[in-house]
């Protein structure tokens, strides 16, 4: 198993892959929609702008085991970084001019809002996807220490997790045992 920021997750993890890719598609497809809906269409420069943003954004952090309003308040922060970076270099390179301020103003706050939006999605959808991937794995843990309890609760507790927890394995006495 590795540790990442959503938890205990294997590399064939669905909603790892997902997470991946969910905050910077979201950003995309939010940018097409305000295109499509102050410019009648996609046009070149948003398509451009839309894979920098791409780009800029991935990997999305993962946010999945956050709590909502945890979650929430770093997607914000986050944007804001990144709407600033945006912006500074659009401006300075004179792209920005390419855009309608309108519907800039329009993404900005569209944006966070399709982010927060498809993290929601997400949570609704993780157990379905979850049992997408097939059975659960097995888990035992040899030693009954300090670490491996920990382990075990992080295991137990962690709710997107394909990991079901079946117990200690431990020859020791049951007096050495905390």
């Amino acid at each position: 198993l590795r540790k990442s920021e959503s938890g205990l997750l294997g590399k064939d993890n669905l909603l790892s892959v997902i997470e991946t890719g969910l905050e910077p598609l979201a950003l995309m497809l939010s940018l097409w929609l305000v295109a499509i809906q102050f410019e009648g269409g996609i046009s070149r420069a948003y398509l451009v702008m839309s894979v920098i943003v791409f780009f800029v954004t991935f990997p999305g952090k993962p946010r999945l085991n956050s709590h909502w309003a945890m979650m929430m308040l770093n997607v914000v922060i986050r944007w804001l970084f990144t709407a600033t970076i945006l912006l500074l270099t659009a401006l300075f390179t004179s792209y920005l001019q390419e855009f309608s301020r309108l519907a800039m103003l329009a993404w900005l706050v569209l944006a966070p809002v399709a982010q927060i939006g498809a993290h929601l999605l997400l949570r609704v959808l993780a157990p379905f996807l979850i049992r997408l991937q097939g059975p659960a794995q097995r888990a035992v843990i040899v030693g009954m220490n300090e670490q491996g309890v920990a382990l075990a609760s992080r295991v137990t507790e962690t709710p997107y997790s394909r990991i079901v927890f079946y117990g200690f394995f431990d020859d020791r006495d049951l007096e050495r045992l905390d």
